[in-house]
């Protein structure tokens, strides 16, 4: 869809283009080179065209440097329709077409350019005609004196871009090089540009997109227009320009459409993957809590390994333990045994026991002791070898707990 539009739209241009005419010593078109990728313009002459009697019809015609001669007026006027009435009157007294262009008013003058255009530009068939130089001038800043080539025949050119617009001249005679035009023009020489044939004709090319930014009211072919009907000047001007400004409307809003959608599924398949990765983000530090959480209830193992070391001797020796109560390093322990005093000084040789006492009364019942005893365990180091302890109780006869290194 997106290479079907930018065809057409090529295609729209190609046909706009060939509206425009470059007339020097015959006639010319635009032509793009569409194999390069930095779009260079070149002129193709017309094949059509055997003489000056058969320049073909076009809407533009840009008239090369060598169809024209100019100068710059000034006028003490700062009103554009009293500067305009003047240009008028001026114009009548030519013998040839005049044509002009009136400048921004500066320092409570305005500057008209007026161009005296030659035999064979008489004989254009166009609604407008633009003097070149008025176009190569626009994109560059003041004080920039730029030269180039004219096609055929091959001249030099050098325009001065001046605050208050630009003026130009061909190479010969008293000028020789661009300093002595720039010093018989006043303009102050700051920027030089030399401008190849394929950048002549590209920033001509460019300029007509822009020459809303140019005074057209001393461009358009009086002949032309004094000839046509109103019938047949909207029809042949009119028409093809909102026909074509609608067509590009258009597929302006088509082609947005298009980037839109683009860009909003992007948008919706990025927002998607960064959804996935937060989630992620919050389950890795939700696992992250509860691991704290269960690492703070659950005693360490090398401690519980350390305690059941101590207990398995005791174990061995036929003692019945009760329960186990541990606190930090204290750790309470209740039991029965044949001498409670013996089972005493069993625990005490085991290694990292400390402070074992009694903890109240010594009850004998029968041939038995029953006492509760309070010890601290410092850390020690647990052996390899595995720890087997064998209850000894009637209850708990079934059942062996066999605890290793390996699950430390």
């Amino acid at each position: 869809m997106r290479n079907v539009i930018d065809n057409l739209l090529n295609k729209i241009k190609t046909i706009v283009l060939n509206q425009v005419i470059y007339l020097d010593s015959t006639a010319f078109r635009f032509h793009k080179n569409d194999d390069r990728a930095d779009g260079v313009y070149s002129f193709i002459p017309l094949e059509s065209v055997q003489d000056d009697t058969q320049i073909p019809k076009s809407v533009v015609t840009i008239l090369s440097r060598n169809c024209y001669h100019e100068h710059v007026q000034w006028y003490p006027i700062t009103k554009k329709s009293d500067v305009l009435k003047v240009v008028k009157l001026q114009s009548q007294t030519s013998t040839l077409p005049v044509l002009f262009i009136i400048g921004k008013v500066f320092n409570g003058q305005t500057p008209v350019t007026y161009y005296h255009l030659n035999d064979l530009s008489t004989k254009v068939n166009s609604w407008l005609m633009v003097p070149e130089t008025s176009l190569l001038s626009q994109p560059f800043v003041a004080e920039t004196l730029i030269s180039y080539q004219t096609l055929s025949p091959s001249n030099t050119v050098f325009i001065a871009k001046g605050v208050s617009g630009s003026s130009s001249t061909l190479k010969g005679g008293v000028i020789q090089s661009d300093q002595q035009f720039a010093m018989s023009t006043g303009v102050v020489l700051t920027n030089r540009v030399t401008l190849a044939t394929d950048e002549h004709a590209k920033i001509l090319n460019m300029q007509m997109k822009k020459l809303y930014k140019i005074s057209l009211s001393g461009l358009f072919s009086k002949a032309r227009l004094s000839s046509a009907s109103f019938t047949t000047l909207f029809s042949k001007l009119v028409l093809p320009t909102l026909a074509v400004i609608t067509v590009y409307l258009v597929l302006s809003v088509q082609i947005s459409s298009v980037i839109a959608q683009h860009t909003k599924s992007e948008l919706s398949a990025a927002t998607k993957e960064a959804n996935e990765v937060l989630n992620q983000y919050n389950q890795i530090n939700n696992m992250i809590a509860r691991y704290k959480l269960v690492a703070d209830k659950v005693p360490v193992r090398t401690e519980l390994l350390a305690v059941w070391q101590v207990l398995a001797p005791l174990y061995q020796s036929g003692m019945t333990i009760s329960s186990v109560r541990q606190n930090q390093q204290k750790i309470t322990l209740q039991f029965s045994a044949a001498s409670a005093s013996n089972s005493l000084q069993l625990l005490i040789q085991q290694p990292g026991v400390t402070n074992a006492s009694f903890v109240g009364p010594v009850n004998r019942q029968g041939n038995f002791d029953t006492a509760t005893v309070l010890f601290e365990l410092a850390t020690i180091e647990i052996d390899e070898q595995s720890v087997e302890v064998q209850l000894g109780s009637d209850e708990l006869s079934s059942n062996e707990i066999s605890l290793t290194a390996e699950e430390r």
